[in-house]
């Protein structure tokens, strides 16, 4: 009781929040200011999609080969008589168009899954994902399949993990998808029961082969339109609080969570993002239908949108020609939205007064929404009739309804990013490295690569020393290798000898021999990511691949006509 009257009592000085200057604070730690919705161009763009995406340690639970499709699960199960592990939750672990997973899923992607014993456990099982209410109340094979073996009809109670033998024998189940230990009792147990029927059965376990492709749902992708990977992201509220530490359970859980849903457009709505006469407005009616699902607060858990349809207080996104290379057309995309609405109890005579959820239910009737810049790029391949490069983000404020944690109804700093899922694995071709501006009507020209240069001396040292300097910021995050294991790090500072990183917490010396020619060009980028000069020494030590590709296209969308100094990745 005291604690919800603390949170009605804050309603209360909202106006006051809402009028105090940037960089306020309110005493005794009442409330956050609402930080400043940041400019977005081509330059500074790029910085706010490498904070929204997830970085590699967010995405371990990825490691484990789910299968999107239950029904072909339970059949490939079967072909390699492998017993079934199935995760089950409101809006598919992996994602659905049009809707995100829940907040047990972004729970348990990174305090289960994403841990190495139990990817090890899981490695005896087929592993497969399904949206629980489809599953439950729907009629079709998988739903036969999941009754016959002991699954409920009810969605609400059929949340959670549940392991199977090829030919539908319930092994056992375990409502929800975390904590980590009831995870792994199933699963050793499971594994115990399923040794029995094995051998009673005379089951001969075959290996599971790998997913074939790294998208989600490949058959989506490989159509006509566009299917794009939508990432909302809680980030820093813009007052100097550092980011997240990964490996920080409190923080994952209760802090900066991220969640992801998919956008599906069909042809037609994909050729909507082409500028018409070198520059023009994405149609409105496909804007809004956009912002209803998509810039609306998900990272918590999923969330269907906005309600009426008088939401969109205002927004537009324009798209501009930027030029075109081959059949590969480079197109500018920027805009605004803001989004609000108040819930079913909420009274325009309340004025600003925030809306609140507890768990599943609403505490105080009010206003949320999402207000936010946005800007980005895309390629489209005029001979594939595709865009072969999506990067549009969005960064600003969201507002109220946020569940269980206090405060958390403030309005406070996320950012959604849509991209081409599996983008960053391919190479990016030329024409999407930031803009160059057009000349005299010709289209901008990426310059080739030069040879890679032999000696790669020169541009350790100018990396060294340029990590020394005051230009490198402090206390931003990387991922080097520690122990021959890639690691999430802080970087410090940097002397003579070396650098000091914070891993976990702890602070680390390490020798510059220590480092390898990647972690080096790795804490360029975090730390140099203005410094240009930097930039074109650490691409030379990049050893190729997407951290290359990284490093060329910031340099590109600093100085276009420095590209020409770029030396080819070294191998």
């Amino acid at each position: 009781m005291l604690n919800h009257a603390r949170r009605i009592a804050r309603l209360f000085l909202l106006p006051l929040v809402l009028c105090l200057p940037a960089g306020a604070r309110l005493a005794a730690g009442e409330a956050y200011p609402v930080p400043e919705i940041p400019a977005l161009d081509d330059a500074s763009y790029k910085k706010w999609v490498d904070q929204v995406l997830p970085s590699p340690d967010l995405l371990k639970w990825k490691k484990i080969p789910w299968r999107a499709d239950f029904a072909a699960a339970i059949e490939e199960a079967k072909a390699l008589q492998r017993p079934i592990l199935l995760w089950s939750d409101q809006g598919n672990p992996l994602g659905l168009p049009d809707m995100a997973p829940s907040v047990n899923t972004v729970n348990a992607r990174q305090l289960v899954w994403s841990d190495e014993e139990v990817q090890k456990l899981s490695e005896n099982f087929l592993c497969a994902t399904a949206e629980v209410w489809t599953l439950a109340t729907g009629k079709s094979g998988a739903s036969d399949f999941f009754h016959k073996a002991g699954g409920p009809a009810n969605g609400g109670a059929a949340h959670g993990l549940y392991l199977f033998t090829p030919d539908g024998e319930g092994m056992g189940f375990h409502f929800l998808s975390r904590p980590k230990d009831p995870v792994v009792k199933l699963l050793k147990e499971g594994l115990k029961k399923w040794e029995g029927i094995a051998a009673a059965k005379g089951y001969k376990p075959k290996p599971v082969p790998p997913l074939p492709s790294a998208e989600t749902w490949p058959e989506r992708a490989a159509k006509s339109g566009c299917f794009l990977y939508v990432v909302a992201r809680d980030l820093s509220r813009g007052d100097g609080s550092p980011f997240p530490d990964p490996n920080n359970p409190w923080a994952l859980q209760a802090k900066w969570r991220w969640n992801h849903s998919f956008l599906d457009l069909s042809a037609s709505e994909a050729q909507a993002f082409l500028p018409k006469d070198g520059k023009s407005a994405v149609p409105d009616a496909l804007f809004k239908r956009i912002a209803k699902k998509f810039f609306c607060d998900n990272a918590n858990g999923n969330n269907h949108g906005y309600r009426t349809d008088d939401f969109l207080k205002k927004g537009s996104l324009t798209v501009e020609s930027l030029g075109a290379q081959g059949s590969l057309v480079t197109v500018r995309m920027h805009g605004e939205v803001k989004c609000e609405e108040g819930t079913d109890g909420y009274n325009a005579s309340m004025g600003d007064q925030l809306a609140i959820t507890g768990d599943h239910r609403i505490d105080v009737h009010g206003l949320y929404g999402y207000e936010a810049n946005l800007h980005g790029k895309a390629v489209y391949d005029t001979a594939k009739q595709k865009f072969v490069f999506f990067e549009l983000v969005a960064v600003g404020n969201r507002k109220g309804l946020r569940p269980k944690n206090e405060n958390e109804y403030w309005p406070t700093r996320m950012g959604v990013c849509i991209t081409l899922e599996g983008q960053y694995e391919k190479p990016v071709p030329m024409a999407a490295s930031a803009p160059a501006k057009k000349e005299s009507g010709s289209a901008p020209a990426a310059a080739p690569a030069p040879e890679a240069k032999a000696d790669l001396g020169p541009h350790r040292e100018a990396v060294e020393k340029a990590l020394q300097s005051p230009a490198a910021r402090k206390d931003v995050h990387a991922s080097i290798k520690i122990f021959g294991k890639n690691e999430d790090v802080v970087f410090k500072s940097a002397d003579a000898q070396g650098v000091t990183i914070a891993l976990r917490g702890n602070k680390l010396p390490l020798r510059w021999k220590d480092l390898s020619d990647e972690d080096r060009a790795r804490l360029c980028l975090a730390a140099l990511d203005e410094q240009t000069e930097a930039l074109i020494h650490a691409a030379a030590l990049a050893g190729g691949g997407p951290l290359y590709e990284k490093l060329r296209d910031r340099v590109l969308a600093l100085d276009p006509q420095r590209a020409k100094d770029l030396a080819a990745p070294a191998k």
